[in-house]
């Protein structure tokens, strides 16, 4: 959808020149604070905020085994609450054979128009993430939304349009019509936001993979310098973006994706000024405070999918330069780092991705750029 022509009606943007500096972005808060807001995060993202494989669900149900489409919950008396939509889903299905389904690419196209509106309104980016989250999660249990391409992108752009409106100077109603270049109407797109939030239940504060990102790195932004900090930032900003728009993350827990995101982010930084020490005190509390493993084979297969989107984006492989490896979090975690002469860290010699094999993690070198 070109959406040039009437952006530029769009009121109450943010001055352009503002500067933010990457540690302002950072919560100042206290290491135990940060520790519960994680804590509470996870909680979150485990339970409310969590949504279904939708496009798998689709492409079952729009096989030639229709037996097959009684996928749903069960709602304790031995039948699914899903199956309505289901029996909705193949009604449509037989009426139209060429019906096209929603897919990845509709999600895609929807999420770089979501970005497109962020950047000229010179809002947060972290908005669309937000705004992806209520789209999948609506798609996960409205699934008559997924046979009709039309709703589902008056979902997305009214997705964006209330976390907009929760999180940022909103927009007017108007405003989102005439992005619509008028295939919707102002009245059907308050009456999608009441769908909406009725089918979200008002959940509209789901953690971000950059909310996440942010709080973990403000567990060493008294210690990092501001260019370290900075490196951090924004190389896991990018893959993070990358993954809001890449629907094989969407089911994906946003700590998992912020702590791989990270922990690809550190293999640029020069062990001489961003040390082993300091890279193991993150990694251990972040461990401690979401309950996750840094090296578990879940994050493992983040790093190397997120590797990849970002060669296939950027035009060449992210850089991992200086590998913390397994055996370095091992030996600082038994009190045997300076023993073993790591404190200085070791340059690799190419860009490694961890591959993970059962509890053995094996580094594949990739040839040096």
């Amino acid at each position: 959808m070109d959406t040039a022509d009437k952006m530029s009606e769009i009121d109450n943007v943010q001055d352009e020149d503002m500067i933010i500096s990457p540690r302002n972005l950072l919560p100042r808060l206290s290491f135990v604070d940060i520790s519960d807001r994680l804590a509470v995060m996870r909680i979150q993202e485990d339970s409310i905020y969590r949504c279904s494989d939708y496009v798998s669900w689709t492409k079952h149900c729009f096989e030639d085994k229709d037996d097959d489409c009684h996928h749903g919950e069960d709602d304790g008396n031995g039948s699914n609450r899903n199956n309505h939509n289901t029996n909705h889903a193949r009604q449509q299905h037989h009426k139209n054979r060429q019906f096209i389904p929603v897919d990845e690419e509709c999600r895609m196209k929807m999420c770089e128009w979501c970005y497109q509106v962020i950047d000229f309104c010179k809002l947060r980016r972290e908005t669309v993430d937000i705004s992806m989250s209520y789209l999948d999660r609506y798609a996960s249990l409205a699934r008559n939304v997924l046979m009709d391409r039309r709703k589902y992108q008056l979902a997305a752009m009214t997705s964006l349009y209330v976390a907009i409106k929760i999180f940022e100077p909103p927009l007017p109603i108007s405003s989102v019509s005439d992005l619509s270049r008028g295939v919707y109407s102002e009245d059907e797109i308050s009456e999608m936001e009441v769908e909406l939030l009725f089918t979200l239940n008002w959940r509209v504060s789901a953690p971000t993979i950059l909310g996440f990102i942010y709080h973990m790195v403000s567990f060493i932004v008294e210690e990092a310098s501001d260019e370290n900090v900075s490196k951090l930032l924004d190389f896991s900003q990018f893959q993070a973006e990358l993954a809001v728009g890449d629907y094989s993350f969407a089911t994906q827990r946003s700590s998992s994706i912020a702590l791989a995101a990270l922990m690809n982010s550190m293999g640029i930084l020069d062990p001489h000024s961003f040390p082993f020490s300091l890279r193991y005190r993150l990694l251990k509390a972040i461990e401690v405070a979401c309950n996750v493993f840094p090296f578990d084979s879940e994050i493992n297969a983040l790093r190397e999918r997120l590797s990849d989107v970002f060669g296939k984006s950027a035009g060449h492989p992210l850089p991992q330069i200086y590998e913390f490896s397994l055996h370095d979090f091992a030996l600082y975690d038994s009190g045997n780092a300076a023993q073993d002469g790591i404190m200085n860290g070791k340059k690799s010699a190419g860009c490694k991705a961890p591959h993970v094999m059962g509890e053995e993690t094996i580094m594949m070198e990739t040839e040096s750029r």
